[in-house]
C-alpha cells in the first residue's frame, strides 16, 4: 500500500510538471525561430559591435487636456548610437531641434561600465560634465533591451523562460515570451509571421517610482 500511494503521488507530480515542460518547450521554439530569423544564435553570439542610426519626433504626453488625448510635438531629432555588445559601453551622438523654443539640441554621451560623460553643444567646443546617475541608469536599461542582446539574455534564463498569451500589436499577432533577469521581468514580443522581435516590455523596480514598466518598440 505505501508503494502504491508513492506511485500515485509520483504520477500526480509528473502530470503537474507536463504543462510546464510543454510551456518551456514552446517558449524555446519561439526563441529559436527568432534567433534563426536574425541570422542564428551562433551569429548573434559572435556580434561584438552595433551601430544604430535613427531619426524621429518627440511628443509631450504630460500636457494633454485629457487622459489619452492628442499629444504635442516638442522636437525632431537624429542620432547615431555605437554600442559594444560584449559589455556596457556606448557612444550616443544626438542632434535635435525644439519646436517651441526654436533651439538646436546637440550632445554626445559616452558610457563605459558604470561611468558616463556628457558633452553639450558643438562637437569640438562643447561643455563636458559627468553624466547624471538617473540618465546613466536610463541608458543602461535601454542597453539591456537591445534585440540582439535580449535573445542571448533570454537563452541564459532557461529556468524562468515561459510562453505568455499572444498579443495584438498594430494589427499583427505577436507571440510573447517572458523571463526574469537580475530580478527584473521581461516580456519579449515576436512577430508570428516574420519571427522578428517587435518590442520588449521590462517591469523594473524603480527606486523613485516603484514598479515601473518600460516599453521599447
Amino acid at each position: 500500500m505505501p508503494r502504491r500511494i508513492s506511485l500515485i503521488v509520483w504520477l500526480l507530480m509528473t502530470l503537474l510538471q507536463i504543462p510546464r515542460l510543454v510551456e518551456a518547450q514552446s517558449a524555446q521554439t519561439i526563441m529559436d525561430q527568432a534567433a534563426k530569423a536574425m541570422g542564428g544564435m551562433t551569429a548573434l553570439r559572435a556580434l561584438r559591435n552595433e551601430i544604430v542610426e535613427s531619426e524621429g519626433k518627440q511628443y509631450d504626453s504630460s500636457s494633454t487636456p485629457q487622459p489619452l488625448g492628442p499629444t504635442r510635438q516638442i522636437s525632431t531629432f537624429r542620432y547615431s548610437l555605437t554600442r559594444d555588445l560584449t559589455q556596457p559601453r556606448l557612444r550616443l551622438e544626438w542632434d535635435g531641434h525644439t519646436s517651441g523654443r526654436n533651439e538646436a539640441i546637440r550632445f554626445v554621451e559616452v558610457i563605459d561600465a558604470n561611468t558616463g560623460s556628457l558633452r553639450e553643444g558643438e562637437a569640438t567646443a562643447g561643455k563636458i560634465s559627468r553624466l547624471h546617475p538617473g540618465r546613466l541608469a536610463t541608458r543602461l536599461r535601454e542597453e539591456r533591451r537591445a534585440p540582439a542582446k535580449l535573445l542571448l539574455t533570454a537563452a541564459a534564463a532557461q529556468r524562468t523562460l515561459r510562453r505568455l498569451a499572444d498579443a495584438d500589436v498594430g494589427g499583427q499577432r505577436q507571440q510573447v515570451i517572458g523571463f526574469i533577469d537580475n530580478g527584473d521581468e521581461f516580456r519579449f514580443y515576436i512577430d508570428s509571421q516574420t519571427h522578428l522581435p517587435t518590442q520588449a516590455d521590462l517591469l523594473e523596480d524603480d527606486p523613485l517610482e516603484g514598479d515601473s514598466s518600460y516599453l521599447l518598440r
